[in-house]
């Protein structure tokens, strides 16, 4: 789930986006008040340090962007905003009929915002000036790379020109070309985390069409893998079905069990583990007490229609069962094309059963290159490099027909859709394309024991590596906070995903 943006740049976005929001509130109007009041401070106090370095050029530019910022939004947009008599105004019809079009980006600089405030958590934590100077060194290209990915977004949603635009165009270069980013961190403050925080709830507060945010975000329901969480108005994870009760329950709950999968079988070498039918299952207890909570099973139903249901399963059952003929026999009774079949057969059976409960917007998620992690590669690799294209194969074999799957319940379930998220693919393209990406190790784990850190996974209290977001995997099997953010921004938003990606999905 974290890197840091500037915070001067972070401030100005959320004014950015709350000068455009219908119908806001007096409490709001308070907030967007003070934030202006502390984003003119901020960038006085980034004038008044260039100015001390002798970079007067630098500090009359910092100095324009507060004026335009002044004449451009408070005193142009704040009124126009909060007047209703001055909604005929060409300013604020512009901004109500033009810059919520594209508001699905505002919910991608969601995930951005909780990177950034996680890493600047991480540099308030540093407390020597060469433990800041080192982290800066690590950090700094990473968190101008998420500015950029966030101007981007922004200039998505400004697309007509006009004092925002203008404003929003200013303060890029001034970031990318200019060094704002790097005087922002140097004057900031705890303040900035609090003003961070406040934009994330800002952009879910005021989305025009919450259907797509937060109505959705209280009824997801997950098996396996989590996806695009953030994107879709998580502020934190959703409880585990072992946990969750009461109200608990209509925000979502997790039914992913460690080292389980399809088959029954899969992952008993390792112990007690809840395969996919029984997931279903504990679904259906839930379903239940859904029903108690709404009121009526008409209620219940029409709730979970609504919901989204991520499910990311099979990987365990190549890892820790196919692949694994010490323990199994399967290798030797079902070819690759076989096996993958009777993987499908129950996956369809269990399908069927979500869908017979209510279960009606459904994210499959493929399976990743196995043969590409650093256990397959200490194991089976003779560089430690090339992945092992037998397991890949028959990974490939299973998306293939996954996705076939998809087009298979779209076609008979009409008032349900199903789509795929091609994980193969997005970790192909990272890991032979990393430093897009921001990756400069993609063969060993930045925890664990033996050849590419991959013959024994993490083991507790072991020290992990110190650069753990240069790393695609974290241990011996699992991708790193980093390789994760990559394949859900690419699973919510993108071609990555068939026939519609997560983003489309929540609008349904």
């Amino acid at each position: 789930m974290a890197k840091m943006r500037p915070p001067c740049a972070t401030v100005l976005i959320l004014i950015l986006v709350i000068s455009s929001a219908p119908q806001p509130s007096q409490s709001s109007f308070n907030q967007y008040s003070n934030l202006l009041s502390l984003f003119d401070s901020l960038l006085k106090r980034v004038a008044n340090l260039r100015a001390e370095r002798g970079d007067i050029s630098g500090s009359n530019r910092v100095k324009l962007i507060s004026q335009k910022l002044e004449r451009g939004l408070e005193l142009e947009f704040v009124e126009l905003a909060w007047s209703v008599g001055s909604l005929g105004w060409e300013s604020w019809n512009y901004m109500r009929n033009q810059e919520w079009r594209e508001q699905p980006e505002l919910y991608g600089a969601v995930s951005d915002l909780n990177e950034l405030m996680r890493c600047l958590s991480e540099l308030m934590r540093v407390d020597s000036e060469m433990g800041r100077a080192t982290w800066f060194h690590q950090n700094y290209g990473n968190i101008l790379s998420v500015s950029k990915r966030l101007f981007a977004r922004l200039l998505k949603v400004f697309t007509q020109s006009g004092a925002v635009r203008e404003v929003v165009e200013t303060v890029e270069i001034e970031v990318v070309e200019g060094g704002l980013l790097r005087d922002c961190l140097e004057v900031g403050s705890n303040d900035l985390k609090g003003l961070i925080q406040v934009f994330k709830d800002l952009i879910l507060q005021y989305s025009p069409s919450p259907s797509i945010a937060w109505s959705l975000s209280v009824g997801v329901a997950k098996l396996g893998l989590v996806v695009s969480s953030e994107l879709l108005g998580f502020d934190d994870y959703i409880s585990p079905y072992s946990t969750a009760s009461g109200q608990d329950i209509l925000r979502g709950v997790n039914y992913a069990s460690a080292a389980a999968g399809i088959r029954e079988e899969t992952g008993q070498q390792l112990g007690a583990r809840i395969s996919f039918r029984g997931q279903v299952q504990n679904y259906r207890n839930t379903v239940q007490q859904v029903v108690s909570l709404l009121g009526d099973e008409d209620s219940a139903a029409d709730y979970l229609s609504k919901c989204i249901y991520s499910i990311g399963l099979g990987s365990n059952d190549y890892l820790n069962n196919y692949f694994m003929p010490l323990y199994y026999s399967s290798s030797r009774q079902y070819t690759p094309e076989q096996w993958a079949d009777l993987l499908i057969q129950e996956y369809t059976r269990q399908l069927s059963s979500l869908y017979d409960y209510g279960a009606r917007k459904f994210v499959l998620i493929g399976v990743g290159q196995i043969g590409c992690s650093p256990n397959e590669l200490a194991q089976n690799s003779p560089d430690g490099r090339t992945c092992v294209q037998r397991m890949n194969s028959a990974n490939e074999i299973f998306n293939n027909k996954l996705k076939a799957l998809v087009d298979q319940f779209n076609k008979n379930r009409s008032d349900a859709k199903f789509i795929y998220v091609n994980v193969y693919g997005i970790f192909q393209d990272i890991i032979t394309n990393p430093s897009q990406y921001g990756f400069t190790v993609t063969n060993t784990g930045c925890c664990g024991v033996g050849r590419n850190n991959g013959q024994i996974t993490c083991l507790p209290q072991q020290t992990p590596c110190q650069n753990r977001r240069q790393y695609v995997f974290w241990d011996a099997f699992h991708p790193t906070e980093a390789a994760n953010a990559v394949l859900g921004r690419r699973s919510y938003s993108g071609s990555d995903c068939y026939p519609m990606d997560i983003q489309q999905l929540a609008q349904l």
